[in-house]
């Protein structure tokens, strides 16, 4: 179960939840799973995954200490392409300016949404 929780990034209480209310697992089940941890070396941080190349995963983990999840980032990103915002405006959102924004652009260009789908698409098959 540990495997299974490190690669879907759930710990094992959310599994075990999940597991349950799909019928798939009994209460005494559901108690054993939900007491064993993932222990820290299995844990992988879901916004600075490993294929990540060395200069994305710095500006990501320099993002992070500002205080810019990719969340954050993304809907900044999008609120510019849709002319919500200014350039500047997203500058100043970004804590960035105008030289560095086309690195920040490169380094958050894609959606997490679209890889959790795809994450859960292709690995979802063990229920």
């Amino acid at each position: 179960m540990v495997t299974w929780a490190s690669k879907l990034m759930l710990s094992t209480h959310a599994l075990a939840i999940g597991l349950k209310e799909h019928g798939l697992i009994d209460e005494r089940q559901f108690e054993t799973i939900r007491s064993v941890r993932v222990p820290r070396e299995n844990k992988a941080d879901p916004e600075l995954p490993t294929s990540l190349s060395p200069s994305t995963r710095a500006a990501k983990v320099r993002a992070m200490e500002e205080g810019l999840s990719d969340y954050y980032v993304g809907l900044a990103l999008d609120a510019h392409k849709k002319g919500i915002i200014s350039r500047g405006r997203l500058c100043e959102i970004l804590l960035t300016d105008e030289r560095e924004l086309k690195t920040f652009r490169h380094d958050f260009e894609y959606v997490p949404s679209k890889e959790i789908s795809l994450f859960m698409r292709s690995n979802c098959r063990i229920f």
